[in-house]
Parts: C-alpha cells; sequence; structure tokens
C-alpha cells in the first residue's frame, strides 16, 4: 500500500499533466475544428480533406464555435481570400515537475552507459567518468616475505646437548619477488564488473649449516638410533644406523623451498555506497585457488668423510614436502577515498572459507639412493617414503592498501601493501616427529598451522 501510494505521487503515472493541444496552421479550404493537432496537410482516405491527427491524440477535437477564417467577411476593397497564416509561436519551456526533477537527478551523464569508474586495484576509483571503454588489465611486481613456522631444533654440539646450536627458524628465507596480473570486463554499464587474476611467487630457497666452533662434532636431538640405512659400502656385513649419519657428524645443513600461487575470478558491484567523490565502497564475491608449497630439507655429512665419499654414502637426507590447496568461495570490499586530483587510496579487504587438499610426502634415504627402513626390533612395519592426503578447513583473509593515481585517461599507476593470512595449513617444520622412526605419525597430518605474507606491490592499469 505504501508503496502503490508513493508511486501514485512521483511515479511515471498518477501525476496529473496538461492535455497536449498541438496548434498547426490554418490550411485553406479545411473546417478550423479539424485543423488541431496537424502539421501538415493530408489526404484523407476518404477524399473529405481532413488531416490526421498526430500522435497522441487526447481527444475529439473540439467543435467549431463560429466562421473559419476563410468565410470571414473582408472589408469593400479587399479581397475575399483567404487570411494569411498566423506565424506559429515557439512553445515556452514548462516549469519541470516533481517527477521530471526525480528522473534528472537519476539519469547517467555524459555517454549513454553512464560513468564508469576508474579500476583502483580490482574496481576502485580514482575518478568518475563517462568512458566507452570497456575492458581494464592490470599488472604488478610484487615483493613479500613470510612469517616462520613454529621452530624444530636439529642441531647441538656433540657432548654439550645444552649448546643448541641450529633450528628450522634459522633458515633465512629472502623475500619472495612475484607478479601479478588481471583482466576485467565491466557490465551494465559500469554498474558491475567480472574479473579474472592471478598473482603468484617463484619457488625460493634458504639455506643455513651448522658446525660445532668447538673441537667437537655436531649431534641431532631427534631420535634416528632405530632407523637402518643399508650397509657399509667397504664392509657388507655392517649395518650403517642413523646415530652413525646424524650424531657425530662434521656438518648439519638445513634447506627450505616455498612456491606460491593464487587464482581468483570476483564479480564486483559498483558503489555499494558512496558518490564518484570522497568516501566510496565496492563489494564483490568469488571464488579463490590459492596453494602453499614447502619443502624441507634437514641433511647430515658423517664425521670424517667427504660428501662424494663411496658416492655419497656417508650422508643422509631428511626431506618432507607439503602441499597446501585451498578452494572456496570469498567475500571482499573495497573501500576508496578520492583525495583529488586523480588520485585514492584505497583499502581492499576480503576473506572466505576453504576446503584444503593437502598432500604430504616425507622422504629419508642416503646421498647414494639407499632408502632407509625401520630398525626390526622397533616393531615398526611400514617402510619409506610417507604419503599421505588428508582434507582440512582453512580460511584466508587478504587486506590491500594502497594509492592510485590516474595519470591519464586510459592508464592508471598502483602502489601498495599487500597481507596474506592463512589459517588450517600444513607446514613442512610440523611434520617431522622427534621419534623419526613412527611412521604411523607422520601419516597423521599436522594440519593447524597458521601462514602470513606480506610485502609491497607496483604496477599499471590499463583500460581499453
Amino acid at each position: 500500500v505504501t508503496a502503490t501510494t508513493a508511486w501514485g505521487q512521483y511515479g511515471l503515472y498518477g501525476a496529473p499533466q496538461p492535455i497536449d493541444l498541438s496548434r498547426s496552421d490554418p490550411q485553406p479550404g479545411m473546417p478550423w475544428g479539424s485543423q488541431i493537432a496537424s502539421s501538415s496537410p493530408l489526404p484523407s482516405p476518404t477524399g473529405t480533406g481532413v488531416a490526421p491527427p498526430s500522435s497522441p491524440v487526447w481527444g475529439a477535437p473540439l467543435p467549431p464555435t463560429g466562421p473559419g477564417p476563410g468565410d470571414m467577411v473582408r472589408p469593400v476593397g479587399e479581397s475575399q481570400g483567404v487570411a494569411p497564416p498566423e506565424v506559429p509561436q515557439a512553445d515556452q519551456p514548462a516549469s519541470p515537475t516533481l517527477v521530471d526533477q526525480m528522473l534528472q537527478e537519476s539519469a547517467p551523464s555524459g555517454h549513454a552507459c553512464g560513468p564508469v569508474p576508474l579500476p583502483g586495484y580490482a574496481f576502485g576509483g580514482a575518478a568518475a567518468r563517462c568512458d566507452p571503454a570497456v575492458w581494464y588489465a592490470y599488472g604488478s611486481g610484487l615483493a613479500m616475505g613470510r612469517n616462520g613456522a613454529n621452530r624444530l631444533w636439529t642441531t647441538y654440539e656433540t657432548n654439550a646437548p645444552e649448546n643448541q646450536l641450529m633450528n628450522t627458524q634459522d633458515i633465512g628465507m629472502p623475500w619472495h619477488g612475484g607478479w601479478e596480473v588481471g583482466l576485467g570486463r565491466l557490465l551494465g554499464c559500469g554498474t558491475w564488473a567480472l574479473e579474472a587474476s592471478y598473482w603468484g611467487l617463484a619457488s625460493v630457497d634458504g639455506s643455513t649449516s651448522s658446525r660445532s666452533v668447538f673441537s667437537g662434532p655436531v649431534s641431532t636431538p631427534l631420535i634416528v638410533s632405530n632407523i637402518q640405512f643399508g650397509t657399509d659400502p667397504g664392509d657388507p656385513g655392517t649395518i650403517i644406523y642413523g646415530t652413525d649419519l646424524f650424531d657425530n657428524a662434521a656438518v648439519h645443513l638445513l634447506r627450505r623451498r616455498n612456491e606460491v600461487h593464487n587464482i581468483e575470478i570476483n564479480l564486483i558491484r559498483n558503489r555499494l555506497f558512496g558518490g564518484y567523490r570522497g568516501l566510496g565502497c565496492n563489494w564483490s564475491m568469488g571464488i579463490r585457488f590459492f596453494r602453499f608449497e614447502e619443502a624441507l630439507t634437514f641433511t647430515s655429512l658423517a664425521g670424517d668423510y667427504d660428501w662424494d665419499d663411496d658416492g655419497g654414502a656417508w650422508y643422509a637426507v631428511l626431506n618432507d614436502r607439503v602441499q597446501n590447496n585451498l578452494l572456496g568461495f570469498q567475500v571482499g570490499c573495497d573501500v576508496n577515498w578520492d583525495l583529488g586530483r586523480r588520485v585514492v587510496v584505497y583499502m581492499t579487504p576480503s576473506v572466505g572459507i576453504y576446503g584444503n587438499q593437502i598432500n604430504h610426502d616425507f622422504q629419508l634415504y642416503r646421498g647414494d639412493g639407499v632408502v632407509a627402513v625401520p630398525d626390526p626390533d622397533s616393531g615398526v612395519t611400514d617402510t619409506y617414503p610417507v604419503s599421505n592426503s588428508e582434507t582440512a578447513l582453512s580460511f584466508l583473509t587478504q587486506v590491500d592498501v594502497g594509492l592510485n593515481w590516474a595519470f591519464d585517461d586510459a592508464w592508471e599507476a598502483l602502489i601498495g601493501y599487500r597481507v596474506v593470512f592463512v589459517t588450517g595449513v600444513a607446514l613442512a617444520d610440523h611434520q617431522i616427529p622427534t621419534y623419526v622412526v613412527d611412521i604411523p605419525e607422520i601419516a597423521d597430518i599436522d594440519m593447524n598451522g597458521d601462514l602470513v605474507y606480506h610485502g609491497a606491490y607496483v604496477g599499471v592499469v590499463c583500460r581499453f
């Protein structure tokens, strides 16, 4: 009832308007009343000489109330011909009605498609303008680093276990270099946009090593005594145990490799609130695929040996690799503030819920390729390598804060800072048990880790 009443007052119907009785020039030989709403004489289908009315017709023409111009009596001496037609006067513009004002305020300006915002990073807005360009693409360079996992101690000084020398947090991980590309299509005259994007960080390695700064060698707090690494190449009857390779060692090495890939497809709604000046907000929703892969390698060289002795038989490698594959739904927004001079600052938070398919591989072998096995006395019947997959529930939040400068009608520059926070992920450091022979524990993936990536980006946007 309320809506009907409102439309009756202000809508496109129900508001009274004056009847339009268009005036026409008099035509000779035609009755006066038949010339209403006619701009030019047209032959009548019935031969009456009456011109058909022009559209719209609001009602029947009024009947003549007196003699027409052609029947008027002229004074003596003047011609009894038809009076000269009157020069039509230009219609004066009518005062705008409330309906006209409402339609004028809501109508787009410029091109028929109306104002189209400039993309902020995904769809922000440096300035409102009308532009027939419906595509936009962007590219940027990234430099990002990550937080560290819970440390796993791997090395202490032999005969002095209180002197812990190395853990997994000691691995120096440089910031990843990467790139980002995106392509978007404006829909609904700039009201919506559909965008696909990719960003990734190149595979990067970090490593560290530890040797005793004193006279003694190094050992590991990890328990490897119940693991066999084949036999001595020079004495096939002698079994090499884990303690022969990891304890009293000449050197311990740690190495880490990380790799990140991110793909998104988002539907973006322009201007949830705000105008094209000052504060504005867009919102988005879509799907995201995020992959984080990590490999952690712990290598030990037995004392009094070199790396290539007996084909590498005297060093051991523990390699642990995890791959997190997140796929899910996300929502986000783009809050932006126009500073003028085609410069905008923006913040684009997004949050999503994901299913995380985790793949885990654990390997333990000698440098010459001999694979380790549990000692029969340990009671463990499983063997290396260990591979397993599990699914976890993960959450991912990304926040971009930056500045957009539209230095040209078709080009913009971007600079900003990004933070990505992921929960419910598996990290390589968390998969190595204290008792390395405990294969069932290795197969049970620990997936309660957190991951934080953060860093800067610089890029450009092109509209076409």
